[in-house]
């Protein structure tokens, strides 16, 4: 829960305490949340609200946000049924950069598209053990890294020309399909750089998300929004919002994955 800024103000949002958060589902059950506390959000830690309900498929979600100093915020959103990863293929190519070859990564990830409108996202992680030096005594340590791998489509697939990791299902409607991304040979070797621990292996997991409508529009919109600044010809993008009184998104995704073994 953030503090709106003006629209020409460069500071970073300010992070609110002191709200007070409400979550319902249509099954009766609610969940107040008034504390914030450390935790990983994405890749960073910061200071959040953390709930404890699990999301059900099939459920519809509501959310209140209040303040003493400000106006309340609502919103509602549902889960939607997950779609199961059936397959992963893989294979190994040499790209030509700058007159130096690099190692790529091609993956397919396979799955059975229902009848109806689907949205969808992919998302690849990898993780293993790395060996770190923490101060003040700079002994080694494992520690389990994790991370996002960043792909992009390869220029023959149908989705090449989205620039984002979200899709619809518009070119495969009720079809079976298989989403193929090209992966960097930079997350092929160590995390980061740090020295791996070569007892343990690494490994890719793609992430397919069964994304609502609104997680859809929202992903977009800010695709679209980020790849408009700095142009001064590219049309205005106004980023979706579903915040009913405020700005943000409010929704919901079931996901499959599955463990590609780097070695």
């Amino acid at each position: 829960v953030s503090v709106s800024k003006e629209i020409l103000d460069t500071v970073t949002l300010r992070h609110l305490e002191g709200a007070k958060i409400v979550l319902s589902a249509s099954d009766g059950t609610s969940e107040t949340i008034s504390t914030s506390q450390m935790t990983v959000v994405g890749f960073e830690t910061k200071r959040a609200y953390v709930s404890n309900m699990r999301a059900t498929v099939g459920l519809t979600y509501s959310i209140e946000v209040s303040h003493p100093e400000y106006s309340s915020v609502t919103s509602s959103a549902s889960v939607e049924s997950g779609v199961k990863i059936t397959s992963i293929d893989t294979s190994v190519f040499i790209e030509s950069n700058f007159g130096e070859q690099f190692p790529v990564l091609r993956m397919s990830v396979g799955f059975d598209d229902p009848v109806g409108e689907d949205y969808y996202e992919l998302k690849v992680y990898k993780y293993g053990k790395i060996v770190t030096y923490e101060p003040p005594n700079f002994e080694p340590d494992t520690i389990l890294s994790f991370e996002e791998v960043y792909y992009y489509f390869p220029s023959e697939s149908l989705l090449s020309d989205l620039g984002a990791s979200t899709f619809d299902d518009e070119l495969f409607e009720g079809q079976s399909y298989k989403v193929t991304v090209n992966i960097s040979s930079y997350y092929l070797i160590d995390l980061d750089g740090f020295p791996t621990d070569t007892t343990s292996p690494s490994f890719l997991l793609p992430e397919l998300r069964s994304i609502s409508p609104e997680y859809y529009k929202y992903q977009t919109s800010l695709s679209r929004y980020r790849n408009a600044q700095g142009d001064p010809f590219a049309q205005p993008v106004q980023v979706y919002n579903n915040i009913d009184g405020g700005f943000g998104i409010f929704a919901g995704f079931s996901k499959s994955s599955d463990t590609l073994n780097l070695r």
